[in-house]
């Protein structure tokens, strides 16, 4: 009953493709599809063709743990579109899931959230795939910076300055915002799923262990910092040995993971630091003062925040819900109506094609 009650209305949509996972934002009820950006594929006897084994959740389920002939693979990575045919189809794969929930109809609207730097022809075929699959007419693209400011609430309108860190899955966005505009912007090529790779050569170093993406990600989610807990936790951790080759258990603590993901938090901190280098000075001092947001899944690594603070002495804080801050945002560009929102950076059908 609730299904066909649906069909009957129109609904505002706004998709966030991240590298980490797609959420799809449905306005006036949240968020009705959150999964991870993965495919698992299955190769022909020839390597010559495969076929789509799962999407999503599915796929994820599958890392590390796949036959010769299978592999899982992240259409997205370092902000960018890097297997358009699999996007295609783990899109497609979505947006099915989502016509036949009858959350989207043909006289839905829908936003896209984009990296700044996505090319004029990525942009197109986003556009160009939803449609063939939607029946939807006005699809549009936001970039994801504005998106997840408006989503984390900051007040990109006024004449001071915004800075926002978004950590995703393979890249890390740091954009200062003012007056509806973006200032400054830089993408670093590394994300949260750099602290999984971080943990991982970490034991091949001090414990001449192997351990799985998996693995890694759940010891990060268990016991991760980046600053020192008040009490200093242990995990013991299963994997293979490099050098005999069978099953072993060990155990590590807390701030051996500090050190197993300094590398990289050292890379966030310089990008940081570029960016309000070349800051002009009066946004900088608005900065100083109101501090940074934190937005994306790197930001829940515990700590993070103190961190930044103790590299660079101004405050950071963690955005409400930073996990869904790109896909709210944008949606919140629908309901202000996309009609206006050239204030706030979206580009238009007509801008994309003329791009």
């Amino acid at each position: 009953m609730i299904k066909a009650l649906r069909g009957w209305f129109a609904n505002d949509i706004s998709i966030d493709l991240g590298c980490a996972n797609t959420l799809i934002y449905v306005c006036g009820q949240g968020i009705v599809l959150n999964e991870p950006s993965i495919v698992a594929i299955r190769y022909t006897e020839d390597n010559s063709a495969y076929d789509i084994v799962a999407v999503g959740d599915d796929a994820k389920k599958m890392l590390g743990r796949t036959p010769e002939n299978m592999e899982t693979v992240r259409p997205f990575y370092n902000g960018r579109i890097v297997d358009w045919p699999l996007a295609e189809k783990m899109l497609k794969h979505f947006l099915e899931k989502m016509i036949n929930a009858a959350w989207i109809k043909p006289r839905s609207r829908i936003v896209v959230c984009v990296p700044g730097d996505t090319s004029a022809e990525e942009r197109r075929t986003i556009k160009d795939t939803i449609k063939s699959v939607t029946r939807v007419k006005e699809v549009y693209l936001v970039e994801a910076p504005i998106a997840a400011a408006m989503g984390a609430g900051l007040p990109i309108h006024e004449a001071t300055a915004s800075m926002l860190i978004d950590i995703g899955g393979s890249t890390t966005d740091i954009t200062v915002m003012s007056l509806n505009g973006i200032v400054l912007s830089t993408s670093l090529k590394v994300g949260s799923d750099h602290f999984h790779y971080s943990i991982i050569d970490y034991f091949k170093r001090n414990y001449q262990c192997l351990v799985g993406e998996a693995t890694a990600e759940q010891i990060k989610i268990e016991m991760g910092t980046a600053f020192p807990l008040e009490e200093v936790t242990e995990l013991s951790v299963r994997g293979r040995h490099m050098g005999h080759g069978i099953p072993v258990s060990f155990v590590v603590n807390s701030n051996e993971i500090i050190e197993a993901l300094e590398p990289v938090l050292s890379l966030i901190i310089h990008g940081i630091h570029s960016v309000l280098e070349k800051t002009p000075p009066e946004l900088a001092a608005d900065i100083s003062k109101v501090g940074m947001d934190l937005v994306g899944g790197g930001s829940l690594l515990r700590n993070i925040d103190l961190y930044i603070k103790e590299e660079l002495g101004i405050s950071a804080k963690l955005a409400k819900d930073p996990l869904t801050c790109v896909a709210r945002g944008a949606a919140m560009i629908l309901e202000k109506s996309l009609q206006k929102s050239k204030k706030v950076s979206v580009a238009t059908q007509e801008q994309v094609e003329n791009a």
